[in-house]
């Protein structure tokens, strides 16, 4: 016994330091650990696994001598195994017979079996106070393992667990060395001054082919409408994954599991990450994974950082759109105004005004109705974006203001209202519904004006209304240029009256002995009823005789 212990300490020092020299990956370590501990034990039941954060899974696994596909499944299931045990108390766990002491053991094992292993070993790799792995040899004998085999293993679990740590640092730093690079190369894409559909492309590229997964999409949200915008797949789904509706409405991060297909049964996992930047949401990124990701963990903490990214890029973006969509409009609404305050005809000016707009508002054409002097009925005064053979016969059409459900008191319409088109304009027009804003001064309506029915995204009501309001301008400035010319005429012919009435009256009194005679007159406006004068009259034989008339207009 005491060579055979001797030989023993031989081969395990030998057994050690081939598995210390074993760090360049997980699976050299995990193939030399076997080999060398198959040479002091027997081994038809071989287990090494390493814990990642709320996963452990094997690095080599021997079923009856017979190498086994690696596994991999979560600790947090319901109920402690045998693995879990080990790795919460750090403790090596020696089982003679799973049968007769099945009510004696701390825990279960984690897996059933037709025709499991009788006896096993279990030992905890790494300090006393993190588990970073474990090893566990197992058999179909009972009483296969002893306390011996329970030292010599603890032994070697030092130089396994020193590997198992040089391998995990190296392969963190990598990782961490692989994140910096991977958000530095993102940074740059969405900084490029590429359009953000390129940039995106480029980003989501990045992501399916340094980080494994087998589809990444982003989707945006668009005044609560969720849209595809850029995908790794060649075949764009038809439908927006329910995943992403979720995700989208809840502002949460989404998961589920779902059959790639018919022929591959493996279960793939999808996730849906908020692309959002404080609670306003942008978009959600989409990932197919191969395989579990641990959200808690590097890589998941790498996606978040990844998603605020993307969430700040389409806001600037949407911010830049916005502002240039403003300074766009401005322009318009500066062409369109300087185009209505052209001198001249005031139906030529809008004339050119709904030439402008069809070219520049987005819509196919534009048409002014104007009302009668006291507003009852319409008429169309000008028009654009039609054919002629569409405008023949748009003179005759007189429509009463009636049929367009005009509100008291008239307002001028901030946003355009969609109507149904009253005959014949519908028939003549070969459409039922059109755009209409009100156009008035606040009492007294202007027109109205009807453009082609069409979607009204963004600015485009804003801006219509803006258009809108340059033609009221317009309008009104022409009435009230007409009210000032009627004004002139009135006050000319009123002082015209005023000189005649004027020229009837006396200046100068006659002078008689014996009288004082003085008049005043004074109109209360610009010309009265009143009328006086002083007639000589025939002498008489006691004098000369004069004639007071005074007279008034009833």
């Amino acid at each position: 016994m005491a060579a055979s212990h001797e030989w023993d300490t031989s081969s395990l020092a030998n057994a050690g330091r081939a598995i210390a020299a074993a760090t360049s990956d997980y699976h050299e370590l995990a193939e030399v650990t076997f080999l060398e501990i198959a040479r002091l034990i027997p081994t038809d039941f071989f287990q090494l696994g390493i814990f990642d954060e709320a996963q452990y899974r094997t690095l080599i696994l021997i079923q009856d001598g017979t190498r086994s596909e690696n596994h991999a499944y979560s600790m947090d299931r319901e109920g402690e195994n045998l693995i879990g045990w080990v790795r919460r108390t750090g403790q090596a766990l020696l089982v003679h017979d799973f049968i007769s002491e099945r009510n004696e053991l701390p825990a279960l094992p984690g897996y059933e079996a037709k025709d499991p292993p009788v006896s096993g070993l279990f030992i905890p790799l790494g300090t006393s106070n993190v588990v970073i792995g474990i090893l566990a040899i197992q058999s179909r004998v009972a009483n296969a393992f002893s306390d011996d085999h329970v030292q010599l293993l603890t032994v070697l679990a030092h130089s396994i667990s020193l590997a198992l740590a040089q391998i995990k640092f190296r392969q963190e730093t990598e990782h961490l060395t692989f994140s910096m690079v991977l958000i530095q190369e993102i940074s740059h894409a969405l900084m490029s001054l590429d359009p953000l559909s390129d940039r995106l492309q480029q980003v989501i590229t990045l992501i399916a082919e340094l980080l494994d997964f087998k589809e990444v999409m982003i989707f945006e949200s668009i005044e609560g409408q969720i849209e595809l915008r850029n995908t790794t797949s060649a075949d764009a789904r038809s439908e927006i994954p329910q995943l992403v509706q979720r995700s989208a409405q809840e502002n949460v991060i989404c998961v589920t599991t779902r059959k790639s297909d018919a022929a591959d049964l493996r279960e793939e996992i999808e996730y849906a990450i908020p692309l959002a930047v404080v609670d306003r949401l942008l978009g959600v990124l989409f990932l197919q994974a191969r395989g579990e990701i641990d959200l808690e963990g590097d890589k998941g903490s790498m996606l978040e950082m990844l998603a605020n990214q993307l969430g700040f890029a389409m806001l600037e973006a949407r911010n830049y759109d916005a502002r240039q969509e403003e300074a766009w409009m401005t322009t318009v609404l500066l062409e369109i105004a300087r185009h209505a305050a052209q001198p001249g005809d005031t139906l030529a000016a809008l004339q050119a005004v709904l030439q402008l707009a069809t070219l520049l508002a987005g819509t196919d054409w534009a048409l002014l109705l104007l009302p009668d002097e006291i507003g009852e009925s319409l008429s169309i005064g000008v028009h654009a974006g039609f054919r002629r053979k569409q405008s023949l016969g748009f003179e005759a059409v007189v429509l009463s203001s009636t049929e367009f459900d005009l509100d008291i008191p008239l307002v001028e319409s901030q946003n355009p209202r969609r109507i149904d088109l009253p005959d014949p304009l519908d028939q003549m027009l070969e459409q039922t519904q059109a755009l209409c804003l009100n156009l008035t001064d606040g009492n007294t309506l202007l027109g109205l004006l009807l453009m082609q029915d069409s979607p009204l995204p963004g600015i485009r009501p804003a801006l219509l209304a803006g258009i809108g309001h340059q033609v009221s301008l317009r309008l009104e400035n022409a009435r009230l240029v007409e009210e000032a010319a009627v004004r002139r005429s009135l006050e000319r012919e009123l002082t015209m009256a005023r000189n005649i009435q004027s020229s009837f009256i006396p200046e100068i009194m006659p002078s008689v002995p014996g009288w004082e005679i003085a008049s005043a007159w004074k109109v209360a406006r610009e010309v009265g009823g009143d009328f006086y004068d002083i007639i000589p009259l025939p002498t008489a034989s006691h004098g000369i005789r004069w004639g007071i008339v005074i007279a008034d207009v009833a």
